[in-house]
């Protein structure tokens, strides 16, 4: 009987870490998703602040011509 148990106990823990490895794995992926997300967020937000450093350098030009001719 005691070798039934813990047999059992053995059987319960294995498959409590198999979920548990199941659970990590799939945070894991959740976190490697995220990741590429934020990744994928800052590339956009860097190409936006680009773009927005682009256009006030294009509008600081004309105004740096027109003070030129006066």
């Amino acid at each position: 009987m005691e070798l039934g148990s813990s047999s059992f106990l053995l059987g319960h823990w294995c498959s409590e870490l198999g979920t548990l490895t199941f659970l990590l794995g799939h945070w894991c992926s959740e976190l490697g998703t995220s990741t590429f997300l934020l990744g994928h967020w800052c590339s956009e937000l860097g190409t936006l602040t680009f773009l927005l450093d682009h256009l006030c350098l294009e509008l600081e030009t004309p105004s740096s011509q027109l003070r030129s001719h006066l």
